[in-house]
């Protein structure tokens, strides 16, 4: 089997060559051997069953180019270097990392989910000009819903008109998880006929029928579970897990700093890791900078 264009850790585009469940060779793309199966990733990333996505995730999600590894003497030198490099990439990666981290623990703060949600609310915005408005509200608050299709006019007289929007890009601009709900600012820039005109006469009263325009909106889109106060301490239910917000304080940033886990065998786990060289403490194993605290299961 031939897994065509994946992006690999190694930057770049490969063919990867699959035989007998195992990767037995990359190839440069359009240069792996005739297969039986093939499926064309078309650029997604291909990483193997488990990698420490502190360590060698690097800048992929970043939606930067591929950037050569940063040395440093220490941890601490490490950090500062990628630091510098985040700012010259000049994009805004610190709250997608942050999406991408969150969504460790909960799916619904992953890039690709939010994307897809962005593109199902602008389908809706579509929908809501010529036919019901339904599956905009059940996406856009009440108020979000008017400015969509009423910008500016309180009458709800006039409306606007989008016609064959593409989405050509989202980017993740901010996560505020001490709002009430906690929210993601998303800018995304959209091409389409955008135009005002008035709902009973059909007059056009702004923008071009026949031009398409290029155009950037910003959304807040909310999670929609309450936060909870306790002390300095903020934190969100989820389905399976609790997500706690703490002042970040090991100079490294926000980020995610340390994942709680339910074991059935708390003593074992941490001496197969002291075995094999990884920091333990108490009850934390240290994976890449990541504390995992383990807890047994009739504790939680």
């Amino acid at each position: 089997m031939i897994l065509a264009n994946a992006r690999v850790p190694q930057g770049g585009l490969a063919d990867v060559e699959i035989a007998g469940g195992l990767i037995v060779a990359t190839h440069a793309p359009g240069r792996a051997p005739p297969p039986n199966d093939r499926l064309d990733l078309g650029g997604m990333l291909l990483l193997p069953a488990f990698v420490d996505g502190h360590l060698h995730l690097d800048k992929t999600h970043w939606g930067a180019p591929r950037l050569p590894h940063v040395e440093g003497q220490s941890v601490r030198e490490r950090i500062a270097a990628e630091r510098i490099q985040r700012h010259r990439v000049g994009l805004p990666i610190e709250a997608r990392a942050s999406a991408l981290d969150l969504s460790l623990v909960d799916g619904r703060f992953a890039p690709d989910v939010l994307i897809a949600e962005v593109r199902r609310a602008v389908q809706a915005w579509t929908d809501a000009v010529d036919g019901s408005d339904a599956d905009l509200r059940q996406l856009a608050s009440g108020a979000a819903t008017r400015d969509l299709l009423h910008p500016g006019d309180p009458s709800e007289q006039t409306r606007l008109v989008l016609r064959g929007p593409r989405v050509r890009s989202v980017e993740i601009v901010a996560i505020d998880p001490h709002a009430t709900p906690p929210r993601i600012t998303v800018q995304l820039h959209v091409s389409a006929r955008r135009y005002i005109e008035d709902r009973d006469t059909l007059a056009l009263l702004s923008g071009n029928k026949d031009r398409e325009m290029s155009f950037t909106e910003r959304w807040a889109m909310v999670l929609d579970r309450p936060a909870r106060r306790e002390g300095a301490e903020l934190s969100i239910a989820l389905d399976n897990a609790v997500l706690r917000f703490v002042a970040a304080e090991d100079g490294r940033g926000a980020g995610l700093s340390g994942v709680d886990l339910a074991v059935r065998d708390k003593a074992g786990i941490l001496d197969r890791a002291r075995r094999r060289g990884r920091p333990v403490t108490a009850d934390t194993v240290d994976i890449g900078g990541v504390r995992f605290r383990l807890r047994d299961t009739d504790r939680l």
